[in-house]
């Protein structure tokens, strides 16, 4: 482990949250676009998406473990980490019930892709008002996410 500031930390951060938040991109409905994943979206488009999120968040966990985290940061950064692992498992899941037609996975992966948005949501809010990294978890552009006050 390396042991730097909260610039390292930081910089760590906005690279890697900067990458997840281009990979979930597709999942936001917009302008002529339902969301990937969404009725009118595309199965292989969904797919893909959900693999590059998962291969996104992977990178951001190891690449978090493997710096300094700032004391003031550490509640936070744990509980980002475990909604990121709460999501690779619903995204997982969810891909694996798209590919075998399984509605009950399908609702399974729904519920912990739920919990995942509500724990990216309180993990940010625990990171201390006016240093919070940048940028937020998904821009909250994925269900359930809403800003922390």
């Amino acid at each position: 482990m390396v042991v730097v500031g909260e610039e390292q930390f930081n910089s760590v951060w906005a690279a890697d949250w900067a990458t997840a938040n281009a990979a979930a991109k597709p999942l936001v409905p917009s302008a002529g676009m339902p969301g990937v994943c969404n009725p009118g979206g595309g199965t292989n488009a969904c797919v893909r998406t959900g693999r590059n999120m998962i291969a996104t968040l992977a990178k951001l966990n190891k690449d978090l473990a493997a710096v300094y985290t700032p004391s003031q940061f550490a509640a936070a950064s744990m509980t980002i980490q475990r909604a990121s692992q709460i999501q690779t498992k619903g995204t997982t899941d969810f891909i694996n019930a798209i590919e075998a037609h399984d509605n009950t996975l399908f609702n399974k992966a729904k519920t912990e892709l739920t919990q995942a948005a509500t724990l990216f949501v309180q993990g940010y809010a625990q990171f201390p008002p006016g240093i919070r990294p940048s940028p937020q978890p998904f821009g909250c552009g994925i269900p359930g996410c809403h800003a922390p006050a």
